[in-house]
């Protein structure tokens, strides 16, 4: 085989391996838009003072389980808008934000009701996991967490240690708190 002809075998894999480093500059250090990153970068919902629960959401484009919770958030935040508000920070911009609170990987979740408890969490959170969260401090149930409304009726209580952000992770949600 002549040198002419050996190069051009390659020239597919090289225009291959040309693309992917282009998309990884393109989403790697500009997340797929130009300008300079906010924090948060997206929100959904009413004002802080006017949103029962606040959920600061800490994400990543390269993270798998963050491509699963980007559209149950949105979800969320479309089926509660009237007392959820949701926050959406890309941890790679939102340094300060991430050790304030102590988000050390992501999906990362903050979770704050309006005058009342802040809880952390660390890792992937199931939708109905999180209806339930949201109906049991907030009172907005939809069906998908009928039935987990605690006895305070959406209190900054249930937080609490009955609450299912007090169950560990990925364990099906009980039917509600005593």
């Amino acid at each position: 085989m002549d040198s002419d002809t050996a190069w051009k075998r390659y020239l597919p894999l090289l225009w291959w391996i040309l693309l992917i480093l282009l998309l990884y500059f393109f989403i790697g250090f500009t997340n797929g838009s130009v300008g300079v990153k906010t924090c948060p970068d997206t929100m959904s919902g009413p004002e802080p003072n006017a949103s029962r629960l606040i959920i600061r959401y800490f994400g990543n484009p390269f993270c798998v389980y963050c491509w699963i919770e980007d559209p149950i958030m949105r979800r969320l935040a479309d089926r509660h808008v009237d007392v959820l508000r949701v926050e959406h920070y890309d941890n790679r911009y939102c340094t300060n934000l991430t050790k304030t609170y102590g988000i050390f990987a992501v999906p990362g979740f903050v979770f704050n009701i309006t005058g009342g408890a802040t809880v952390t969490h660390v890792g992937f959170l199931r939708e109905v996991y999180l209806s339930q969260v949201i109906c049991e401090t907030t009172g907005s149930c939809d069906g998908a967490g009928a039935g987990a409304t605690g006895s305070d009726g959406g209190s900054t209580a249930a937080l609490g240690t009955n609450s299912s952000l007090a169950t560990p992770i990925n364990q099906p949600p009980t039917g509600g708190t005593s």
